[in-house]
């Protein structure tokens, strides 16, 4: 059983009743216990369930893949430059919330499809300053996602968040892998310290929360005072004030390296 896969993964804990087609946020979502589920793409690695619940997984995955075939457009267009891409947010508890929901939204509007992953599953506590916010469901764990799956990595910022994810080897080694394939990164606030650690602003300019300035000069980066920054693949931004400007950096970055990245795609199936 271990090698098979299905195209699901653990959202949240859940008391509600089993729903066919339960719609959180525009999502598909059924539940098994106490446990809910979100239908989506994988593959992600199968988790032990009865042969009931493995019914209800078939005939909604079913349901999905007939509803994306009738109902979006898998082109990019104008109003939709994004669609087909898959956007990563990487974040842990106590995160800055509206460096996540703000760009979220923007990329979501663009056709993306935007993943929470986190060093653990369930939910991760968002954070509005020192306040705790909204708790959000983890969509992928960093043991399940592997960056080949997505299209480019968004970091919110938040001072917890970002101090705990630059310890995480896991989310280090995720962010590099990003970075060796050329893949838009995005990042705000206190998020940085994470490209820190992972030994990545060797050489970069970028902006962040004024108190990283040092830890990102001693790191052999440039640190500059603007509301965006772009370098390359990457777009940085200081703070919340910043995201309507992050939001339209990080469109646009994600739609211009999207292109390069298939026609480089196209390409290498041409030489095949």
């Amino acid at each position: 059983m271990g090698a098979r896969f299905l195209p699901l993964w653990t959202e949240v804990d859940t008391d509600a009743a089993f729903p066919p087609d339960l719609r959180r946020g525009g999502e598909r979502f059924f539940t098994a216990g106490r446990k809910s589920y979100k239908v989506g793409p994988g593959p992600l690695p199968y988790r032990r369930i009865d042969a009931s619940t493995h019914r209800r997984i078939n005939v909604l995955t079913s349901l999905c893949n007939e509803d994306r075939k009738m109902n979006r457009n898998t082109s990019p267009d104008a109003n939709h430059p994004l669609t087909g891409k898959r956007i990563a947010f990487l974040v842990t508890d106590l995160f800055e919330q509206v460096e996540l929901t703000g760009p979220r939204q923007a990329l979501q509007q663009a056709g993306a499809e935007t993943v929470i992953v986190a060093p653990h599953d369930g939910e991760v506590q968002g954070v509005q300053h020192d306040k705790k916010a909204d708790r959000f469901g983890v969509q992928a764990t960093l043991a399940d996602a592997h960056p080949d799956d997505f299209d480019g990595v968004v970091l919110p910022g938040g001072t917890m968040n970002a101090d705990a994810l630059r310890m995480d080897q896991a989310a280090q080694r995720f962010v590099k892998k990003m970075q060796d394939d050329g893949k838009p990164i995005a990042v705000i606030c206190h998020g940085p310290w994470l490209l820190v650690s992972a030994g990545l602003v060797k050489g970069r300019t970028l902006t962040s929360w004024p108190s990283l300035a040092d830890d990102i000069r001693n790191a052999g980066g440039e640190w500059v005072d603007r509301e965006v920054v772009r370098d390359g693949n990457w777009v940085s931004s200081r703070k919340p004030d910043d995201i309507p400007a992050f939001n339209q950096a990080i469109v646009a970055l994600f739609d211009e390296l999207g292109k390069r990245t298939g026609q480089r795609s196209e390409a290498r199936a041409g030489q095949a």
